[in-house]
């Protein structure tokens, strides 16, 4: 509608008729749209052929708590990427990456352990903290998901296998970068407060 709204509690809705509330990224996995609402603070699910909306994960409440679809809650979900049998959300507020099966809804913790609960720490899953991550993106196998990691002014790696999260060692210096994407062994990122964008090889490392 062009207008904020407030409401968490829609289903199969006629999409043009539901006004949003701070959408902030998107995924599309064949004929659906996902949307990160960080304003509901939930994920919610565009059917691009019928046109209708439904919440796909996501209470509505601000908080930190897995589940199945609207029994779990987020906490500003800021970025999302699709992987083959889940959506991965960069939970902000919570400085948390999630995931969302595409299967049957279920909402479960990869990183973070709590609201406004945040460090920089490398390491494995149960370990690693991050601050505040702003954008996120696969790489073309699937198996890694880059991380704009944005008050830690840092680029970091997660494997999706259980390998941990390692941060990319670059001279450049990053300020709170929020976007990213791949092509190839490029990688491209929005260095937000820097006023630029940067392109890193992955196969060199410049």
């Amino acid at each position: 509608t062009g207008h904020a709204g407030r409401n968490a509690r829609i289903d199969q809705s006629d999409a043009r008729a539901v006004a949003l509330n701070c959408p902030v990224d998107l995924t599309v996995v064949g004929d659906r749209l996902f949307i990160a609402m960080a304003g509901s603070h939930q994920i919610w699910l565009l059917d691009l052929g019928r046109q209708t909306l439904s919440v796909f994960a996501g209470s509505g409440q601000y908080g930190f708590s897995d589940g199945v679809g609207v029994q779990c809650d987020f906490s500003k979900p800021f970025a999302i990427a699709s992987q083959t049998q889940a959506l991965y959300v960069a939970d902000a507020d919570a400085s948390a990456i999630r995931t969302v099966r595409y299967i049957d809804n279920q909402v479960r913790t990869v990183i973070g352990s709590g609201l406004y609960e945040f460090g920089d720490e490398d390491g494995n899953n149960d370990k690693a903290q991050l601050q505040h991550p702003a954008a996120i993106a696969f790489d073309s196998t699937g198996t890694i998901l880059w991380i704009v990691d944005s008050f830690n002014n840092k680029i970091k790696a997660m494997s999706v296998r259980g390998g941990g999260v390692r941060a990319l060692a670059l001279a450049h210096r990053f300020h709170e970068p929020s976007g990213i994407c791949l092509n190839g062994k490029s990688m491209w990122i929005a260095n937000t407060n820097a006023h630029e964008i940067v392109r890193v090889d992955l196969g060199t490392g410049s």
